[in-house]
């Protein structure tokens, strides 16, 4: 899914492709799409959020790229959302009877994204963040982005509650998980290069 949606007062409009491997193509016309369809000048935008991960390496660090780079030409903020915490937000709407839940997204070929949320008294708690755990080891019940979709419209939602999270350009970065990302080494693998 390739979107992008813009706040105007609480009223939110979003602009969704599903396009694989396309991002790189599409991101920065629908931005502009969205911003001529409702006649707001770049100069007008106060803060950029993101859904910064962890997830596919590509997509994830073009979005951080493209939240980086409009905010630097603006010089303002960026908020990242880790998107576990959006997927659980629509979760937290659509199951309000779970008071516990895993979330699982896919990482690479036989492994997962989990993490554990409690809601409680309409209040959502990350319990694990994300954890990069062998698909054979994901818990029966996770609720999977397949079952629960999202868009930037609920990026933005997320956002909205945390401006005082907001970050320097520099500082917005993509999420990573132990094992996940390419120039660290995971614990398995230091271990395995030791031995």
């Amino acid at each position: 899914m390739c979107s992008v949606a813009l706040n105007r007062r609480r009223n939110i409009l979003a602009e969704s492709h599903i396009a694989p491997r396309r991002h790189n193509e599409l991101v920065l016309r629908l931005i502009d799409k969205l911003l001529t369809t409702t006649e707001i000048q770049r100069t007008k935008i106060d803060l950029i959020a993101f859904s910064c991960g962890p997830g596919s390496f590509t997509g994830v660090r073009l979005g951080a790229a493209v939240a980086q780079g409009i905010a630097m030409g603006l010089g303002i903020k960026v908020i990242p959302v880790p998107t576990s915490d959006v997927m659980a937000s629509r979760v937290s709407k659509f199951f309000p009877d779970r008071s516990e839940f895993f979330l699982k997204r896919q990482s690479h070929r036989g492994w997962a994204y989990v993490a554990r949320y409690r809601l409680a008294s309409r209040s959502l708690t990350c319990v694990e963040s994300d954890q990069l755990v062998e698909e054979s080891h994901v818990p029966k019940q996770a609720i999977s982005n397949v079952d629960v979709l999202f868009n930037a419209e609920d990026v933005i939602r997320v956002a909205l509650n945390r401006t005082d999270q907001a970050v320097h350009p520099h500082l917005a970065l993509p999420k990573f998980v132990d094992g996940d990302s390419p120039y660290i080494p995971s614990a398995r693998e230091a271990k395995e290069s030791h031995s």
